[in-house]
């Protein structure tokens, strides 16, 4: 048992509190919504419910299609732990469009291509969540899941597709 000074404690508390508001920073980075978008009013507010944790909102508008792709998300459960899962989830989103719906793509909208694209999305966005959640309860921790809402709006005709995943997974 190691007894630690008042200074050694105050050292560790100032360290975490460091810690804790860059994550709070990438996570408020995290939060991504286009300024404008043709033919859309978009407006959106965001109050997360911790200063660091699960929750998740972003919203890409693809030009070539003239599609807004929006994503709302909440892994379980408080602190940096659901925080890493969400920031993991962004990226995994970002990269999957980059990858199945590159710029250079048809510009023309197909309601069951944008559906088949949600599907996939949804089965690597479980896949992603269930990893990371395997991972923490190897330590003994409790399992994280997540809710999330997708949805692909096409801002020609305004018609909208949604897909709600949830937990358990």
């Amino acid at each position: 048992f190691e007894r630690r000074s008042s200074f050694q404690l105050k050292l560790i508390q100032t360290q975490q509190a460091s810690e804790m508001a860059i994550a709070a920073t990438i996570q408020d980075r995290l939060i991504s919504f286009p300024k404008s978008v043709p033919q859309t009013e978009v407006a959106h507010h965001w109050i997360p419910a911790n200063d660091v944790g699960g929750d998740w909102l972003a919203a890409f508008y693809d030009e070539g299609k003239n599609v807004l792709r929006f994503f709302l998300g909440d892994a379980t459960g408080h602190g940096i732990a659901p925080a890493l899962v969400t920031a993991v989830v962004a990226g995994a989103v970002q990269t999957f469009y980059r990858v199945k719906s590159p710029a250079e793509s048809a510009s023309v909208v197909s309601l069951k291509d944008e559906s088949q694209l949600l599907q996939e999305l949804s089965v690597e966005l479980n896949s992603v969540v269930r990893d990371a959640s395997k991972k923490r309860m190897g330590s003994g921790e409790q399992e994280i899941g997540m809710t999330m809402l997708m949805g692909s709006l096409d801002c020609s005709t305004g018609k909208l597709l949604l897909c709600n995943m949830g937990h358990p997974l």
